[in-house]
């Protein structure tokens, strides 16, 4: 079994799909994105990997793609979730015609590493229908470290004041 710590945003992020929002974590490589993501959601999430270069090609020569995927399906709510969105940032353009065009069906989870990638190309990271979070590594209050202070509430407000200039992005 693997070992799991659990981390400061999850209630978050859970608080938000069920608020109806889109929910966006960014950080770099290899901070536990997909893992907590893959811990906090329901078993039966559609999971869409950019990171499968197979995948990555039938998304790009076929944006309509997803659509085609999730009206097959017959659930009335279903959790999708897209690891390494900013491979194929287009996407973000179909997420949200879904998600507009069918309120409360989809609950989108999406995940990327690059959010400067995003932002140069001029994508839109879905204001007002989603909420951008940011997983940094692990803090030792996370892993239970012996002696570091662990029942201090952690803060709400952003280590950095947002730039309306970068899409509302916090850096």
């Amino acid at each position: 079994m693997t070992l799991y710590f659990h981390r400061y945003i999850e209630d978050d992020i859970l608080k938000s799909l069920k608020n109806n929002k889109i929910v966006i974590l960014l950080g770099a490589r290899q901070t536990g994105k997909s893992t907590l993501l893959n811990k906090i959601l329901p078993l039966d999430t559609i999971k869409i990997n950019f990171q499968d270069i197979q995948k990555r090609q039938e998304f790009s020569q076929n944006p309509l793609l997803l659509r085609q995927i999730l009206s097959a399906r017959s659930e009335n709510q279903l959790t999708v979730f897209i690891d390494e969105v900013q491979k194929i940032p287009q996407i973000l353009e179909e997420v949200q015609y879904l998600y507009d065009q069918n309120k409360g069906k989809y609950q989108f989870v999406l995940t990327g590493s690059s959010a400067r990638k995003l932002i140069k190309q001029s994508y839109n990271l879905l204001p007002g229908r989603s909420h951008v979070y940011y997983l940094y590594p692990i803090t030792e209050v996370e892993r239970g470290v012996p002696g570091v202070v662990s029942n201090m509430p952690f803060s709400k407000e952003p280590l950095f004041p947002r730039d309306k200039s970068q899409n509302g992005i916090v850096r």
